[in-house]
């Protein structure tokens, strides 16, 4: 709650004091004479005055930081308590699936949110993957903080059969799913190819040891990989002697990416300019290439969510904001602000902690309060 809220709740406090003061008066004054009826009337009628002043001034300053948002915070917000921490989230069209650190993948309902089917997996899963055609995929991207720890994956059935996990060399640190193929990033700094029916390895190359916190993104026949400090692409259709090709970098130092996603017209990607805080902001880059277009440096993202600070969904990449607005790319190569998150649903004040999971589906935003154990469905319409 910032200062200008709590004057005007304090002030507010006061007058409905005041309200109470003067109905207390105004009932030994009916008892009295008709000119103290008309007194405290008057009086009661300035006190109504003023709380309408106040209302109107503490709603111009509740609403004066989101003047550029579309709506105000919606109406009919729910939430499900889905156990664990929830700390990684996707929405695909047979549900949303919430990964919350556990031994299981959790489903909500797409229209409700509310829970629709909890499945077992062998290992934790702190991170899921999507798509239509594909299936979902868990997988942990930190087994105990250990960076030489074997990883797992595991292909979530929803038929009622057992799921299947596959070993991993080392950690995952990303999954991604396109051209017909599960692609996996991981802390050996192998990038990898699956097969999903049968999950062998179709395709594999190294990065070397420098990938940690790697970002994927495929799209019209690439596979975009963004290390730390350097931007790779490749064709998606690619024999094993194929190598990829480094289509940018980042030369200043301190910079980082962070994350990368496209829409299907552009790459977009968030880098951070301070890699204590992550102070990051939301870059567009060319779809073919990889070359910068533009810099967002009036959206700071927002440095408590997790490792998917974008997400693509309708032909647009989302990000939050630092200030908590949800935005959204737009056709034309911008940045619009979509709606401003009810303050109790922000982050949590400790930066270490309470890191916030987001997806967008289904007309709603999907969002996590891991130290709640709870995901909700905030209506995008």
């Amino acid at each position: 709650m910032n200062d200008v809220d709590t004057r005007a709740r304090v002030a507010a406090s006061g007058l409905r004091r005041a309200v109470d003061h003067f109905e207390a008066v105004g009932t030994v004054a009916e008892r009295s004479s008709p000119s103290r009826r008309r007194l405290v009337i008057a009086a009661a009628g300035l006190v109504a005055a003023a709380l309408v002043v106040a209302g109107v001034v503490a709603w111009r300053a509740d609403t004066s930081s989101i003047r550029t948002v579309d709506h105000p915070p919606p109406r009919g917000i729910t939430s499900v308590d889905v156990g664990g921490e929830p700390i990684a989230i996707t929405v695909d069209p047979h549900g949303v699936f919430v990964a919350n650190g556990t031994n299981e993948v959790v489903r909500l309902d797409r229209r409700t949110g509310r829970l629709a089917t909890r499945v077992a997996t062998d290992q934790p899963v702190d991170h899921v993957a999507a798509g239509p055609s594909l299936g979902v995929w868990g997988f942990n991207t930190n087994p105990g903080f250990r960076g030489d720890a074997p990883g797992y994956l595991t292909r979530v059935l929803l038929s009622g059969r057992p799921p299947t996990t596959v070993r991993l060399p080392a950690r995952a640190d990303e999954v991604a799913l396109g051209d017909g193929h599960v692609w996996i990033i991981d802390a050996a700094g192998d990038l990898t190819a699956r097969d999903p029916r049968t999950l062998k390895i179709t395709y594999q190359t190294n990065f070397g040891r420098f990938t940690q916190g790697s970002s994927l993104a495929l799209a019209d026949n690439r596979v975009w990989l963004a290390t730390s400090t350097t931007l790779f692409r490749l064709p998606a259709r690619v024999p094993h002697r194929s190598r990829p090709q480094q289509a940018a970098s980042l030369l200043r130092s301190g910079y980082r990416f962070k994350a990368i996603a496209t829409d299907g017209h552009s790459l977009w990607d968030s880098v951070c300019v301070d890699t204590i805080v992550f102070v990051c902001s939301l870059e567009r880059r060319d779809a073919a290439t990889g070359k910068l277009q533009r810099r967002f440096n009036d959206h700071p993202l927002w440095n408590q969510v997790g490792d998917a600070t974008l997400v693509e969904s309708n032909g647009a990449i989302w990000a939050m904001e630092g200030n908590g607005s949800l935005l959204r790319t737009t056709k034309d190569g911008g940045v619009k602000r979509v709606l401003n998150l009810p303050a109790p649903l922000r982050a949590s004040a400790d930066p270490w902690i309470g890191n916030r999971a987001f997806a967008v589906g289904a007309g709603a935003l999907w969002y996590s309060v891991p130290e709640q154990g709870r995901v909700y469905r905030i209506p995008l319409r």
